[in-house]
């Protein structure tokens, strides 16, 4: 999709293919887009995220996320 997962020291954010950042590094977890969607973990949330970054599916837990 030309977006790629970026890592911080503590978040993972998203940059397109010339390194601009297209999600603020945000999430504990991430994973790179597939069918238009990336599974993400924050500290309270797990799922599946847009292109926009707006949650689409929230899972009810993170254990076994990743």
């Amino acid at each position: 999709t030309g977006v790629q997962t970026c890592a911080l020291p503590i978040s993972w954010g998203f940059i397109d293919t010339t390194g601009a950042l297209i999600i603020e590094p945000r999430y504990a977890f991430a994973r790179s887009y597939h069918e238009g969607l990336a599974r993400v973990r924050t500290d309270k949330e797990a799922g599946f995220i847009d292109a926009a970054g707006a949650w689409v599916q929230k899972l009810r837990t993170t254990s076994g996320i990743g």
